[in-house]
Parts: structure tokens; sequence; C-alpha cells
């Protein structure tokens, strides 16, 4: 009986044995698990990102004066992208462009859309950005204006003279009409703006402030092309100093001495000196005994 349950018990043993082998010899190793998770690579795109748009052209804040301008678009996340164009002097919209079919998973640029206005005034560039679950993005937008012309000016801030330049206009205006504070300063017709002319103007004895220039396009027919460009001018009104005052500097810069005041000066002091000289001279003589025999 013993001999036989030794015999039973190492037949078991073995049976397990081989089991444990068979089991370990299947199961991966940690090495070869690692190597898996380094070499096997996964692409997880999370479904319905946030789309996002941008807009880089054209610049923001920019004036034009020619009708035609471009548009460049950033994207990404997006399926679609959709353009609108707000005039909003008027509060029109358009729409402009809608962009389709695009890969959420790569980000894209859609550079150099030209598009046209009609009318002069604001406008604002809308884009707006839709992700493969239908969510829209927060819109990116630019807003510019388109006026007929943009002017600039130049003064001497001594006399008060200036002058002003038209630096850009478009092809519709054919004369442009200077005011200061609504007093016709000068009109320049089309050839005299293409020659680069100016309106000159002074502010010379006014009194200090702030005076506004005001500069209306018009076309051909006269009529007025949109409201009045406008530039303001901040002035301090300076003393001008006498014609006939030399410029004595130091203590004196500030005393606005004529020259006929230096020459009646001049002559008192020479005067005034002579008699005591001669006063001197003959007090001399009365002291020296040598000199009275």
């Amino acid at each position: 009986m013993k001999k036989a349950k030794k015999r039973l018990l190492g037949a078991v043993g073995l049976f397990a044995v081989g089991t444990m082998t068979v089991v370990a010899a299947n199961i991966p190793s940690p090495g070869a698990s690692a190597l898996s998770a380094v070499t096997d690579t996964v692409v997880v795109r999370v479904v319905g990102s946030t789309p996002a748009v941008g807009l880089s052209s054209p610049e923001d804040g920019k004036t034009i004066t020619f009708p035609n301008y471009t548009v460049t678009i950033q994207y990404e996340n997006a399926t679609e992208v959709a353009l609108t164009q707000t005039h909003v002097d008027t509060g029109e919209t358009t729409d402009l462009a809608t962009y389709d079919n695009l890969d959420p998973d790569t980000p894209g640029t859609i550079e150099n859309i030209e598009f046209t206005v009609t009318k002069y005034g604001k406008y604002i560039i809308t884009a707006e950005a839709i992700g493969d679950d239908g969510v829209p993005s927060p819109e990116g937008y630019i807003e510019f204006l388109y006026l007929p012309l943009t002017a600039s000016y130049t003064i001497n801030p001594v006399t008060g003279a200036y002058d002003i330049s038209v630096d850009d206009f478009g092809y519709d205006v054919s004369t442009a009409d200077f005011y200061l504070d609504n007093e016709l300063i000068g009109t320049l017709n089309r050839d005299e703006l293409e020659a680069g002319d100016v309106v000159s103007a002074s502010l010379a004895g006014k009194p200090s402030g702030t005076y506004t220039i005001m500069i209306v396009a018009k076309d051909a027919d006269g009529n007025t092309l949109y409201v009045p460009f406008t530039l303001t001018i901040d002035y301090t009104a300076t003393e001008v100093p006498d014609a006939g005052a030399p410029d004595t500097g130091g203590l004196f810069q500030n005393l606005n001495i004529s020259s006929e005041d230096y020459l009646t000066t001049g002559l008192i002091m020479f005067f005034t000196l002579g008699v005591v000289a001669l006063g001197i001279i003959a007090s001399g003589r009365k002291s020296d005994p040598k000199k009275r025999r």
C-alpha cells in the first residue's frame, strides 16, 4: 500500500509540474510587453475637439482706398470653414464663401482669397469653423475701413504754418476740398493729387486749442463720395519775437530789446563815461602842485 501511494503522489506531482510549465511558457515576459508598447503606435483623435479659426489678412484695423482685398484663413480641428462680410454702416451681411470637406486631423491655411467691396465704410470679416461633431468654433474676425482717401499733415509749432497732403486715394476721386473748422482753405483736383501737391495754411494768430481739418472727396460729377476724412491738430500758440529784436542769448534772450534800444543805451553810457573821465582828469590837475604853477 505504501508503495502504491508513493507512486500515485509522484504521478500527481509530475502532472502538476508539467501543467505549470505549459502555462508559464505561454505567459509573455515583461520585456516583450514593454517592447510592444513602444513599437505599436495607436493614433487616437478626440472626437469633437473644439475647432479653431483665425484671419491673418487683411490686417486688423487697416484702411484701404481700393475695393479689392484678400483674406487668409488658418484653421484646425475643422471640417468646414465659412466666411461672412458685414457692412457696419448699413448692417448688410453677405456670405462670402464656404470651404467644406476639410480634414479635421490636419491644420490648414487658405491663402489669398480675393473679394471686392462696393460701398465705402467699415467692414467686419467673420470666419467660423465647424468640427466633425457639428460644434462651431468661436468666431474669428477682422475689421477694416474702405475710404475714398487718407491724409496727414505736418506743422511748424513756432509759426503755426501747416501742410496737408493726401497719402492715398481711390480711382473715383476727382477732387478733394479741404476745410479748417468748416472754412474752405483749398481744393486739389486729381492731377494735383497724383502730383503730390499739398494744401498749405497757418494757425498763426489763432488761440491755442484743438482744430479740425476735414477733407471731402468728390467724384467727377461733384457728388460727395463719403463722410469727410478728418484730422485733428492740437495747437499751442507761441509768441513770435519782434522782428527788430536781436537774439541776445543768455540772461537777455527774453527781454525783447530792439536795436534802437541798444543804440540809445550805448549813447547814454558813452556820454556818462565821458563825463566821469573828464572829472577824473580835472581832479588830478588840482591835486598836482607842479601843474598849478
